[in-house]
């Protein structure tokens, strides 16, 4: 009996078809699609997440007065807050009499705001002892602490990637609200 000849070259041609090509295109598109949509929910969780953040630590420096019963302010720059409040009691909220209780760092937010219609990425927010805000909006953050509005009231432009935020203390009570999407006036 004889055997079949193998043979390991054959006249076939090996290759893909342009309709396997196409569907291995297509199936790379929408993988690719859904990763960036869930990309792009992620940005806008953290973004959403650090605003919640700096809503909290407003309210916690508010608090913090009331507690401590001493001057506490929120102080924001164009990508870091901190809180501080006065370490004596001398009542002179000032450079040299602060003690920072906390600094974070804003990684999805920026602070824009306008002082004397000019743009300025710094803002404060002063409570009292009784928890009753003050704002001090200026371009040297800490050092003129002392010349600030004992019952204003307060608002602070964020913006994101995705969103604009309003951060707004209400005067007398100290109520903060957020608002997303705003329009500037």
């Amino acid at each position: 009996m004889q055997k079949p000849k193998i043979s390991l070259h054959t006249n076939k041609l090996m290759g893909i078809t342009s309709i396997e090509l196409i569907l291995t295109i297509f199936i790379i598109t929408i993988l690719s699609g859904i990763i960036i949509i869930n990309t792009n929910e992620i940005y806008k969780k953290r973004e959403y997440n650090e605003i919640k953040r700096i809503e909290k630590s407003v309210n916690y420096a508010r608090n913090y007065a009331i507690t401590s019963r001493k001057r506490t302010g929120i102080a924001f720059n164009k990508n870091e807050y901190i809180i501080y409040t006065e370490s004596s009691e001398n009542n002179k909220l000032n450079a040299t009499n602060i003690k920072v209780i906390e600094k974070t760092h804003l990684d999805y937010i920026e602070v824009v705001t306008k002082l004397n219609n000019k743009d300025s990425n710094n803002f404060n927010f002063i409570f009292t002892q009784n928890g009753i805000p003050g704002i001090k909006n200026s371009s040297n953050k800490i050092n003129e602490l002392d010349n600030y509005n004992d019952s204003g009231a307060g608002t602070m432009y964020l913006k994101g990637r995705y969103n604009k935020y309003k951060l707004v203390v209400r005067p007398v009570s100290g109520y903060i609200k957020v608002v997303e999407n705003y329009e500037k006036p």
